[in-house]
């Protein structure tokens, strides 16, 4: 009824980590895709009001990740 096909030359079955929107899903769980969380951290600090809303932002996507991260954003 759905119609739906599955393409196995674009699947991967039997994956130890898996990337998925920016995040590396393992049987450990999800962790931030490396690559990514580096360009995160090269991140000059901004200068001015929408600099720093462009900022917490870009670092809001990983906040699951940092540490006391809403204490952070809350001094910004």
């Amino acid at each position: 009824e759905c119609r739906i096909s599955v393409s196995f030359s674009k699947s991967l079955f039997v994956q130890r980590k898996v990337g998925f929107l920016s995040h590396d899903v393992s049987a450990a769980g999800i962790a931030p895709d490396a690559k990514k969380a580096a360009a995160v951290t090269e991140l000059s600090f901004p200068a001015s009001k929408n600099g720093v809303q462009s900022f917490l932002g870009a670092l809001n996507y990983y906040s699951r990740f940092i540490q006391d991260f809403a204490v952070y954003r809350a001094a910004l």
